[in-house]
C-alpha cells in the first residue's frame, strides 16, 4: 500500500510541472491612487524576427483596446525597471507611454533603441509608478504573442487592475499534494488503529 501512494505522489507532483506553461513577458498595472498607477515588469520569452526599439510593443491584443485616452508620454515617478535582450543588454526604463493608436498602445519605454536578433531572449523586470490615471486604461487581461513586425515564442500578458490571480508554482503544487495525500495516509492508519 505504501508502494502505491508514493507511486500515486510522483504522479501528482508530474502532473503539477507538466501542466504548468511558461508565462512570457507580464506587465501588471494597478491603481497606485492619486491619479497614478504601479507598473510591475516580468518574465522574458524568445523571438522570431531581428528588431530594433524602444520598447517590447505588443500589438494585437486578444480582448480589444488597452487605453481609452491618449496621454502620451509619462515620466516615472518612482521605481525602477528594465528592458534586456540577448544582443542589445540592459537598458533603464525611461518612462511609459500610453495612446489611442494599436500600433503604440501601451509599453514601458527607453529613452533609446535596443537591439534583438532572432532567437534573442527578451526580457523585463521593474517595479515603478507613474503619472497615468487608472481611469484612463481598460480593465482586464490581455494576451498576445504579436510584437513589432513579427512574434514571440510565449504569451506577452498584460493585465489591468486587480483582476489576475496569483498562479502557483508547479513546486507548491506538488507540496500541497504530498500534504493532502499524507493526511490521508494518517486518517487511515488512525481508522485502522481503532478497529
Amino acid at each position: 500500500m505504501f508502494a502505491k501512494l508514493i507511486g500515486y505522489s510522483a504522479f501528482v507532483a508530474f502532473l503539477a510541472a507538466a501542466t504548468t506553461t511558461q508565462a512570457g513577458l507580464m506587465l501588471d498595472i494597478t491603481d497606485a491612487g492619486g491619479g497614478n498607477t504601479r507598473w510591475v515588469l516580468s518574465g522574458s520569452t524568445v523571438v522570431n524576427h531581428n528588431g530594433r526599439e524602444n520598447s517590447f510593443w505588443g500589438r494585437a491584443w486578444d480582448n480589444g483596446r488597452i487605453v481609452n485616452s491618449f496621454r502620451g508620454g509619462n515620466s516615472v515617478l518612482s521605481g525602477s525597471g528594465t528592458l534586456s535582450t540577448t544582443s542589445g543588454g540592459t537598458l533603464a526604463v525611461d518612462n511609459v507611454w500610453t495612446s489611442t493608436d494599436l500600433r503604440f498602445e501601451i509599453a514601458p519605454r527607453l529613452s533609446t533603441k535596443i537591439l534583438w536578433r532572432t532567437g534573442d531572449t527578451l526580457s523585463w523586470s521593474g517595479d515603478f509608478i507613474v503619472g497615468v490615471d487608472i481611469s484612463t486604461l481598460n480593465q482586464g487581461v490581455y494576451k498576445t504573442r504579436n510584437l513589432l513586425n513579427g512574434t514571440v515564442q510565449d504569451d506577452y500578458v498584460l493585465t489591468v487592475g486587480s483582476s489576475f490571480a496569483a498562479v502557483p508554482e508547479p513546486a507548491a503544487v506538488a507540496i500541497w499534494g504530498l500534504a493532502s495525500l499524507l493526511g490521508v495516509v494518517l486518517m487511515r492508519r488512525r481508522n485502522f488503529a481503532q478497529n
